[in-house]
């Protein structure tokens, strides 16, 4: 079925140059090749045509293709090549950095900001072939591993309290092994320590903090409306004072107590809130009697004060213990008179029934008591020589 023609080019019963039957297709220049086409004649003889960036050499049975600039199969990375896989390279980014493409546009960046310095207390650090040293100092040290860096500080005791030194260096204080010892001041030239005594860890209100015992320090327990005391071994107590007219009382056998005053004999007491009175029974209060008359009242004294006689008459009820006194100071001098039908003994002496004493000098005095109630007084003391009448 198949024939040959000029140049041995060879051709098909189906290769059909004119739609009719089988003519020349000649191909005779360098590059030339058969080539299909939908219109007839279905095949020819043509050459390739070159696109962008390409270039076509033909040659004595060759046809030479070529880019029009280097395109590179290879790719050097900071680790490994990356090769081009169905003309594809992939451009992606890592740790901080991003890509994006657009048109024949890559565009890579940095995903997050890289500082460049990093200014310090003292001077600034820059990044040297981009490493940072990160340098501890004193008792600080710094350890790296992977992606992290760790700043510790060293000398480092459990429990223990850091204090300055002056330098770069922290020393410590402690622990104590004893619970409730506080740390105090040693002065501005020393480092603070711990203390001997031991202190509680709480206390309630209103306490008071005492040492119970040697470099032990506790609290006292308090009490309402109390004074502080000590026992006969010195140990301080509150001791409450609940009580008008309580007082602490000392005790040559044990230790203070609260307690109110006895009233003796002559004396009473009588106690009120923050006070105390104390009086004597049958205490004489005093008249100065400038007139020249005068009723007395039991357990009264009066002073005649006129230039004329001051007549002082007893009263008429009176008790057994009951007493009146006189006391002259005028020149007018005085007399104590006796009630209706009541008299007065002066010694061996007696008045009349309601007789008188009366004085003979202006400084004369005289003291008399009841002995029998409402009838009958005898003289205690008298100064002067008196008249009874």
């Amino acid at each position: 079925m198949a024939s040959g023609f000029d140049n041995d080019v060879m051709f098909a019963d189906n290769v059909d140059f004119s739609a009719g039957s089988p003519v020349e297709g000649k191909v005779t220049a360098d590059g030339q090749l058969l080539i299909g086409a939908t219109a007839s004649p279905n095949i020819r003889v043509s050459t390739l045509t070159a696109g962008s960036g390409m270039t076509i050499t033909n040659g004595e049975g060759s046809i030479t293709l070529s880019a029009g600039t280097t395109v590179a199969t290879t790719y050097t990375t900071d680790s490994g090549n990356a090769i081009p896989v169905a003309n594809i390279l992939n451009v992606l980014g890592g740790t901080g950095v991003e890509t994006s493409g657009s048109g024949n546009t890559v565009t890579i960046d940095a995903s997050a900001a890289t500082p460049l310095s990093f200014p310090c207390d003292s001077g600034t650090a820059t990044p040297a072939a981009n490493a940072l040293t990160l340098a501890g100092s004193g008792s600080i040290t710094t350890t790296g591993s992977g992606s992290t860096a760790t700043t510790a500080l060293t000398g480092l005791t459990n429990h223990a309290v850091l204090v300055g030194a002056g330098t770069s260096t922290i020393t410590k204080v402690g622990p104590t092994a004893t619970a409730g010892q506080v740390l105090q001041s040693a002065g501005a030239s020393a480092d603070p320590a711990f203390s001997t005594a031991t202190y509680p860890l709480t206390t309630t209100v209103s306490q008071i903090l005492y040492s119970s015992a040697t470099n032990t320090v506790a609290g006292l327990a308090t009490a309402n409306r109390g004074v502080l005391t000590t026992g006969a071994t010195g140990v301080p107590v509150i001791t409450a004072l609940a009580t008008d007219g309580q007082l602490i009382i000392g005790s040559t056998a044990g230790a203070p107590a609260a307690a109110t005053l006895t009233a003796g004999t002559g004396v009473t007491i009588t106690p009120g809130s923050n006070s105390i009175t104390i009086a004597a029974t049958g205490s004489i209060m005093w008249t100065d009697v400038t007139g020249t008359s005068q009723n007395a009242a039991v357990n009264n004294g009066y002073v005649a004060n006129n230039t004329s006689l001051v007549t002082i008459t007893l009263p008429a009820s009176f008790a057994v213990g009951d007493i009146v006194r006189v006391a002259g100071l005028n020149t007018g001098l005085w007399s104590l008179v006796a009630n209706t039908g009541d008299i007065i003994n002066f010694g061996s002496s007696p008045t009349s029934a309601g007789g008188s004493l009366t004085a003979t000098n202006r400084y004369d005095a005289v003291e008399v008591v009841g002995v029998v109630a409402n009838t009958t007084w005898i003289v205690l003391s008298s100064v002067g020589n008196l008249t009874v009448a």
